[in-house]
């Protein structure tokens, strides 16, 4: 792309901000609110609990003491949470939804670790800042959080920052554990709640460490209020990180595709199979992690390109391939290899890119 005005590129980067949040803000009602929702319409009205019978608790229990209707309420819209998860992967179908979703969510979840950690982060992107978007996307689906709260937030943060090259200088040596400690701990719990067999009385348990998870994200802001930022890794160690990562993305979306694979044949042949409302609802949240993966690569390709009459920076991303050889080569590998393994992909071949840019200190992954 060209040189832009930089309120030509300014506006183009509102545009992408609109377009997400408009789809956000359409997948959450789709997946949620749109009639018919049959199942979820039952469900909320059992009582307290029918509901807690259902996920193996004393139907006579409570989780507070206190009378009030408010909290009686909080308590049973949770149980409404776990129990939609609860009816997602007791079907091959929904299990392989939620493995199918789970491997396009965690380089998304990385790279805004990573970018949460960076010295120069903005506070838009900063720890506080995903900890809450990761949050919000366990109440109104992740899928609708991402293109309503955090691609919004990158492309403000491109358009205040038009000197500064993204992915920006990397991080102390000493986040790398914290971000692998991250990952394991996100990653667990959702293995944890399709290992269990949903009418387990362990279900209940394991699923709340899944949706509670998020909270952990709290070592982020508490790092870098302690993080040296005098010395950085090198930004190729970064890219490593997510190289890495394309191991586990592969395998997510493999045993994803093994466990939808005969209803995806049924549904090839033109046969109708009834969906239950959580399937439908993870399909629909599948769409906004799509969704979001394209608006981050939009924001970069509007972004990137230095900003007519700008001579502080060099575009470091123009090199190489055209947008329609790398546009085909990641159709591929998302098809082959799943859309989580392309984006760790492009997370990587963007921290190479600007290496030269921002020099650090070499350092092994592996050694970690």
């Amino acid at each position: 792309m060209s040189a832009t005005p930089l309120n030509t590129r300014n506006v183009m980067l509102g545009a992408i901000a609109a377009t997400s949040i408009v789809s956000g803000l359409y997948v959450t009602y789709m997946a949620v609110h749109a009639e018919p929702k049959p199942q979820f319409y039952a469900w909320g009205q059992q009582a307290l609990s029918a509901l807690r019978r259902d996920l193996g608790l004393t139907p006579s229990g409570r989780f507070f003491s206190s009378k009030s209707p408010m909290i009686a309420d909080l308590e049973k819209f949770y149980l409404f949470l776990v129990r939609i998860f609860q009816d997602l992967v007791s079907t091959p179908f929904g299990k392989g939804a939620f493995l199918f979703i789970f491997s396009m969510t965690a380089p998304l979840m990385l790279y805004a670790n990573v970018e949460a950690l960076k010295p120069e982060a903005h506070l838009l992107m900063g720890g506080l800042a995903v900890l809450v978007i990761f949050s919000t996307g366990q109440l109104i689906c992740i899928g609708a959080a991402l293109p309503i709260m955090y691609i919004p937030a990158y492309a403000l943060v491109r358009a205040l920052r038009p000197r500064d090259t993204f992915p920006q200088r990397a991080f102390n040596e000493s986040a790398i554990p914290l971000l692998s400690f991250l990952q394991l701990v996100c990653g667990v719990p959702a293995l944890l709640t399709l290992a269990v067999p949903p009418k387990h009385n362990y279900f209940f348990l394991v699923n709340t460490l899944f949706q509670f998870f998020p909270l952990l994200l709290i070592h982020l802001p508490g790092y870098k209020m302690f993080a040296s930022r005098n010395q950085s890794v090198s930004s190729t160690a970064v890219g490593d990180l997510f190289r890495t990562g394309r191991i586990s993305t592969t395998l997510l979306y493999w045993a994803g595709m093994f466990f939808m694979y005969p209803t995806l044949v049924h549904l090839a042949r033109g046969s109708w199979l009834p969906l239950s409302d959580a399937v439908k609802l993870i399909l629909w949240d599948s769409l906004g992690v799509i969704l979001s993966m394209i608006y981050i690569v939009c924001v970069d390709l509007v972004a990137d390109p230095v900003p007519a009459g700008m001579t502080s920076r060099r575009n470091v991303h123009n090199q190489g391939e055209t947008l329609l050889v790398g546009t085909v080569k990641a159709v591929i590998t998302s098809i082959i290899f799943g859309p989580g393994t392309a984006m760790n992909s492009y997370f990587a071949k963007r921290e190479d890119a600007v290496a030269s840019v921002h020099p650090g200190y070499e350092i092994h992954i592996k050694e970690q």
